[in-house]
């Protein structure tokens, strides 16, 4: 019917998006995996995938994780968007670390089924339903978020742009500091200038807000521009 049309039409929207997107239950199993998530686990060495399960390689971030996951997927009863959490994965030889942020689905979401069955990227397990949503970040390719339209977009001054980037980007606040050149101090008032022109309260809803700013692959949908 009608749902199931819809359902279908999300699904092959975000099967365009560049950002990586991974829908799974509680217990980390698959749901759905759209090709831009799929190309990232192929490359990545920081994931594997076990019996239809994402599988960190690092027990300490699979442990983080899985605790991150469990209780956001049990914490969205009605839906709560603003529930989430980040994670840093590393991969062997603790290069290239994947950024993770899992934001639970409510009820409402997870109970329309995901993917409808017709779908390719859908998993075969028709009883797994969605719980949390995983958005995956390679920050190795550092310039999936420009700075130049974070400033436009929340109207922040070039280095609170910089800096908000880095955050996203997984960097800590050390490691901002020394590629600006400038105090942990001046990196933390420029933060806290960040979350008050973005209206938000922590790392986590800064980097779901800006790695949930939709850009598509270059055969996808043409983005509008202004002016």
């Amino acid at each position: 019917g009608r749902l199931v049309g819809e359902t279908g039409l999300a699904c092959r929207i975000v099967s365009r998006l560049r950002q990586a997107l991974v829908l799974t239950d509680a217990d980390l199993r698959i749901v759905y995996c759209n090709p831009a998530a799929q190309r990232l686990l192929a490359r990545a060495n920081a994931f594997s995938e076990r019996n239809g399960h994402l599988v960190c390689r690092n027990r300490e971030d699979d442990a983080r994780l899985r605790s991150a996951v469990f209780a956001l997927a049990g914490a969205n009863t009605p839906a709560r968007p603003t529930d989430s959490a980040v994670i840093r994965v590393i991969g062997s030889g603790f290069i290239n670390p994947v950024m993770v942020l899992a934001t639970g689905l409510g009820a409402d979401e997870a109970d329309a089924g995901g993917p409808p069955a017709d779908d390719p990227q859908a998993t075969d397990d028709a009883p797994a339903r969605a719980r949390v949503m995983l958005l995956l970040h390679d920050t190795a390719r550092r310039r999936q978020i420009d700075p130049a339209v974070i400033g436009e977009v929340f109207q922040l001054t070039r280095a609170e742009a910089e800096v908000a980037t880095g955050l996203a980007e997984g960097m800590s606040i050390e490691e901002i500091a020394g590629a600006r050149g400038v105090t942990l101090e001046t990196v933390r008032a420029q933060i806290r200038a960040v979350y008050g022109k973005a209206d938000v309260r922590s790392r986590a809803d800064l980097v779901r807000m800006l790695l949930e700013m939709p850009s598509f692959d270059q055969d996808g949908p043409p983005v509008a521009k202004h002016g």
